[in-house]
């Protein structure tokens, strides 16, 4: 994820063909610039074009699709909105052959928990970024006791209540704010 790291569309064309050479094959978020500038950078066929921060709204999800942006869309629900918007934005990207995933920003274990369940929910056929991922965006630890199973590349969703977690009070607590459970 280049999080639009790339100003200038040629330093952004230069950058992709060095990381292709090392075996890249999907880069998020290469380039500070328009959805046209986007379209260029796929026409090689080479490293695909994930996007995710022009495509956070279900209008601009549309104009991706219409301009041919990219060739996947990272969807973050933290960002973006919940199962229904998610469900859109899947069922509009694969109706014109882009397909979509779920990624990133799994807070503590509990988020791993509910976008993998997400995922499922969706149907995505790319994978779930936040496959067993135990740390995210700089939390030192997880507080669940235990993330899904996972067997050749598949993660089980348990059938249990709430999303088949369960809580690691330690954790949780060498989190929190003591003074906001002493009531000061």
């Amino acid at each position: 994820d280049a999080n639009c790291g790339y100003k200038d569309f040629n330093k952004a064309r230069y950058a992709i063909d060095r990381f292709k050479k090392l075996g890249l094959n999907v880069i998020e978020d290469p380039l500070l610039g328009s959805l046209e500038e986007y379209r260029a950078l796929r026409t090689d066929g080479g490293v695909k074009i994930m996007i995710d921060v022009y495509a956070r709204t279900l209008r601009d999800v549309g104009d991706v699709l219409l301009n041919g942006a990219c060739d996947i869309i990272n969807q973050h629900p933290c960002q973006q909105g919940g199962l229904e918007r998610a469900k859109m934005v899947h069922a509009a990207a694969t109706a014109t052959g882009v397909p979509t995933m779920i990624g990133g920003t799994g807070f503590l274990g509990v988020g791993t928990a509910a976008f993998q369940t997400l995922a499922s929910v969706i149907g995505l056929d790319f994978p779930c970024g936040e496959l067993c991922g135990i740390i995210d965006h700089g939390f030192p630890r997880k507080i669940v006791k235990k993330l899904y199973s996972v067997k050749d590349g598949d993660s089980k969703i348990p059938d249990e209540p709430g999303l088949g977690i369960e809580i690691d009070e330690e954790s949780l607590k060498s989190l929190s704010d003591k003074h906001f459970f002493e009531g000061k």
